[in-house]
């Protein structure tokens, strides 16, 4: 041929590795040929520049929002904005790659394109992922030819994702033709119509599919093929339209052009025949391999067996005549099994049980008759049945001498304790005698260290406090000791007291008071210090009528019955903090009194979480007690801004995920304009401002005894509870008697509202809570590890008009972090090292932190970390 050409024209012969922008490498020792789009896509990543290196698994990120019209910017500013970014040419540059050889992008590449006359930031997004998706798969290739023989064979995959555009509801088709290995037509394009059920989509790709099958292979290729092209779909009821002619009442929806593909299935023509397989029916049919095999070798290890079918299958998987070899190793399978099944039972097959035991010995004789023949291997009904019965008979012999032997070796092994048990001494003997491990354990125990979690999201406690919990921890490690038990061996205070002489067998571990000393030196304490002031700052500068201050708590004293475990009562406190008008900044018009309400629950039946919580605050909306607290002007509606500082526990949390929902849930539900969660750092939650009304409760529980059986005891003599119902209507009882004791409370003028709170009512349920995406929540939401806070937006298409003078106050809409300053001989800045953060005395107020540049005072350590990308500022690199 190139000799040829080169008689009629001027041309240079070159090996064939490139034709437009396509390379192509051959490897003709396996007879396969590569295409790529390498030099192509090195080229415009060069030209994007991007720096990630994120390993991205997939072009479009799972679960993601499908891209939108409503992503598309509406104000000119932003539209001029995006008309500064090359997203048209990137989108060219997609769709090049998705025609020619990536064929894994088409899907997204379409989605984009769908959006170039009006691109938004959610779709400039979307592109460079892909790109970015495309430098981590940067070499994978198109791979054609090999040595199967049924390579040549066309075969086709069908998708749909059904009513997957969101601006118009139409499928998109997908489908893929795969010819000697490899890809060589593909397609995603959006449905010309909508489909009404997911076998409707189904069916209109397999049908998009089986004419881009007979286009290909009668008009390209020009080739005959000797068996069908399969074109594999995952939906039964398409493949069952397709294969059914007579209309049916539930398929008359479906356009009449989208049955071209029932005329190929029907055709007697090898070459345009087209056969459906689906997973659904792979699946059966390995399934019934898989269970052949296992009757037939019931000899060989579950592993064993699913190794021998799995290389089988692969073998066999990707043939045409998948059906017929498989059926054919089921008739062999089978046979195997029937001959396996054929024996002759012989005296040897049951053992008979020895050491005395009283069995029939006719069990185990050979059966009369003609079955005696070893050439013999059927047995007669008469004969069938009396082996049976002697079989079940033996088995149950052997149950019962199983049962004496077990109780023998107990019996004995019983003895052999107890003779073990005699002491030389007389009297009871010691705890340590029968656990060595006792005192050792109660000093491994009663190390000295914070209570609670230093990242404050569990509520384990690495060291023991009291003596209750170090009894209650000995306990649950196998020990067996009462809590006087533990008292003497602890050291006393006075040893040459009488009480003090008590103490024989003691630890190197002594009961102090609560010392609380140590509580300030937590290196966040400042932080968390600075940032709670900030919110009193905010708090009395706003109108009093515009700001509701809650402290919340649960670590109040609540009344513990010791006669079993998990008795007793949980209140939550929830304090309404007084703010003074015209505090204009100053922190001490936020006061400490207000109105409280104490939610009492059942430490057995229910316990402290979010959603208990969410439940505890709307109930306090409703109390008129907290009237003048939570609500504002002359329709009562609740404030716009909202301050909640809290004691810092798993379930209150602010940077919780359930926590964030159920905040999500009362700022749109209630319109709020700012909602803050703020708790101190660990070791500080004394400073919250409820803990003030500890002491007052604690005393009027004093002398004072709650019932735990006023409708008769539901606990045995062991304290295990034998009766629930009975058990509830205790609880709710002394419940009940502890809200009526703090309800007649009256504490700085401000009255208490205590109750109980049955079970079935206790929480706010789950299904309640709004789901918001993560884009609403870039927009709205800013959590730390100790502050979390909510703020409107100015879109008034997603929040309305703001109901506070908040905005005019804090312009940046979110609170800036506490910062210390220190006055160095370059001017202030922020100093470098943590030791240099020890007095928060040195972070400035509210409104002076935010006339401040911040960037301009932080060290230069930290300016690795201020890269932020020119698309959105709330993502670095």
């Amino acid at each position: 041929m190139v000799s040829y050409l080169n008689q009629k024209f001027e041309i240079t012969a070159v090996p064939a590795d490139l034709f437009v922008g396509i390379v192509l490498t051959r490897d003709r020792a396996n007879r396969q040929i590569y295409l790529s789009i390498s030099q192509f896509m090195d080229k415009i990543l060069t030209k994007i520049q991007l720096n990630a290196t994120l390993s991205i698994s997939f072009p479009v990120l799972k679960g993601s929002p499908r891209l939108s019209m409503f992503a598309s910017p509406s104000s000119p500013a932003d539209v001029q904005t995006m008309a500064d970014l090359p997203f048209r040419e990137f989108v060219g540059c997609l769709m090049y790659a998705a025609l020619t050889v990536r064929f894994d992008i088409a899907f997204t590449a379409g989605q984009l394109a769908q959006h170039c006359q009006n691109p938004g930031l959610e779709h400039w997004k979307a592109a460079i992922r892909v790109f970015r998706y495309l430098k981590v798969t940067f070499n994978h290739r198109l791979c054609f030819g090999g040595n199967d023989s049924n390579y040549h064979v066309l075969v086709g995959y069908s998708d749909a994702d059904y009513t997957g555009d969101t601006d118009t509801r139409r499928s998109t088709s997908g489908y893929v033709l795969i010819l000697n290995g490899g890809a060589v037509t593909w397609s995603s394009r959006r449905q010309a119509i909508v489909a009404l059920s997911t076998m409707q989509s189904e069916y209109i790709a397999a049908s998009e599919s089986t004419r881009e099958a007979v286009w290909l292979l009668l008009d390209i290729l020009g080739t005959t093929q000797i068996l069908p092209t399969l074109i594999r779909c995952d939906n039964e009821s398409a493949i069952g339209l397709a294969d059914n002619p007579l209309a049916h009442k539930r398929a008359k929806h479906v356009e009449v052009r989208y049955h071209c593909i029932r005329e190929q299935v029907e055709s007697t023509t090898k070459t345009k025949k087209i056969d459906f397989i689906d997973k659904m029916d792979k699946n059966k049919l390995y399934q019934s391999f898989y269970d052949a095999y296992v009757k037939a070798n019931p000899t060989k290890s579950k592993k064993d067996c699913q190794e021998y079918v799995m290389k089988k299958w692969n073998e066999i998987k990707n043939d045409s005549n998948l059906s017929s070899k498989c059926n054919n190793l089921l008739a062999q399978f089978k046979a195997v099994a029937m001959q396996k099944k054929e024996f002759l039972p012989d005296s040897n097959q049951f053992d008979e049980p020895d050491d005395g035991a009283v069995v029939d010995k006719s069990i185990n004789e050979k059966p009369s008759g003609p079955t005696s023949s070893l050439n013999q291997s059927l047995l007669s009904k008469t004969q069938e049945k009396e082996f049976k019965s002697k079989k079940l008979k033996k088995i149950e012999l052997e149950k019962k001498l199983k049962k004496k032997r077990d109780d023998q070796r107990r019996s004995q092994k019983a003895r052999d304790d107890k003779k073990k048990k005699v002491r030389d001494q007389a009297g009871r003997p010691r705890l340590e005698a029968d656990q060595p491990l006792l005192l050792k354990a109660i000093v491994d125990l009663a190390l000295h260290g914070t209570a609670s979690h230093e990242k404050r999201q569990s509520d384990i406690y690495r060291s023991i406090k009291t003596r209750d919990q170090l009894a209650d921890q000995l306990r649950r490690e196998g020990f067996k000791i009462s809590r006087s038990g533990l008292y003497i061996r602890l050291l006393p205070n006075r040893s040459s007291s009488l009480e003090g002489q008590r103490h024989v067998s003691t630890v190197p571990v002594k009961l102090i008071r609560a010392q609380n000393d140590k509580h300030v030196k937590h290196i966040d304490g400042p932080f968390c210090t600075a940032t709670i002031r900030h919110l009193e700052e905010l708090a009395s500068t706003l109108v009093p009528d515009e700001v509701c201050f809650i402290s919340q708590d649960d670590n109040l004293p609540d009344h513990d019955w010791v006669v079993a475990e998990r008795h007793k009562l949980i209140p939550s406190v929830y304090g309404g903090i007084n703010i003074q008008p015209n505090g204009l900044g100053d922190r001490q018009a936020v006061r400490y009194s207000g109105p409280t309400y104490i939610a009492i629950r059942s430490g057995k039946h229910s316990s402290s979480t979010a959603f208990s919580h969410a439940f505890d605050f709307e109930k306090l909306l409703l109390l008129p007690e907290f009237d003048s607290t939570t609500k504002s002007g002359v329709e009562r509606l609740v404030k716009p801004i909202f301050v909640f500082t809290v004691d810092g526990g798993p379930d209150e949390n602010p940077p919780y995920h359930k926590v964030i929902k159920v905040a999500i849930y009362h700022f749109v539900k209630h319109d709020l304009d700012a909602l803050f969660i703020a708790t101190n750092a660990p070791g500080r939650s004394a400073s919250n401002r409820v803990e003030r009304k500890m002491a007052p409760l604690s005393k009027e529980l004093s002398g004072q005894i709650l019932p735990h059986d006023h409708f008769g005891s539901h606990l045995d003599n062991r304290g295990q509870t034998i009766d629930l119902d009975l058990e509830e209507k205790n609880f709710a009882f002394a419940g009940t008697v502890l809200a009526e004791i703090w309800s007649k409370m009256v504490e700085d003028n401000f009255p208490m509202v205590a109750e109980y709170v049955n079970r079935g009512t206790s929480e706010l349920l789950e299904a309640k809570l709004l789901n918001k995406d993560q884009n609403w929540c870039d927009v709205h939401i800013r959590s730390s590890q100790y502050f979390t806070q909510i703020v409107k937006c100015a879109d008034v298409r997603c929040c309305s008009k703001p109901r506070s003078s908040y905005f005019n106050i804090v312009q940046e809409r979110f609170l800036l972090p506490p910062l210390p300053f220190v006055q160095t001989s370059e001017g202030l800045c922020v100093p470098e090292r943590p030791n240099d953060m020890s007095s928060h005395t040195n972070s400035p107020s509210l409104f002076l932190a935010q006339s401040l540049k911040i960037d301009h005072l932080i060290p230069r350590s930290a300016n690795k970390y201020k890269q932020i990308l020119p698309i959105c500022a709330n993502f670095t690199e």
